[in-house]
């Protein structure tokens, strides 16, 4: 009974770890964007959506993106917010 039950338990966490397994794309608007990553080029990111992994490949400007964290947890920083005074 306790190794179904523990069996139950791994699968579970398992299945988690797979449904979060996705790239974030977080856009200058505050706007996220939960896909698989395909590319970066010098302006453009293209990318799936994650709930239609075989369905087309988008793209966005890269000066519309703040940062990219992948399933992996590291993380692409592109357009960081100034920190400017006004004088």
């Amino acid at each position: 009974m306790h190794a179904k039950k523990l069996l139950f338990l791994i699968l579970v966490i398992s299945s988690g770890n797979i449904i979060n397994a996705q790239d974030i794309i977080l856009k200058n608007d505050g706007q996220k964007i939960e896909g698989k990553i395909k590319e970066i080029g010098l302006n453009i990111i293209k990318y799936k959506k994650w709930n239609n992994l075989q369905g087309p490949v988008y793209n966005i400007e890269k000066e519309n993106v703040q940062s990219i964290t992948y399933e992996n947890g590291t993380q692409d920083i592109f357009n960081k917010k100034s920190d400017k005074v006004k004088k």
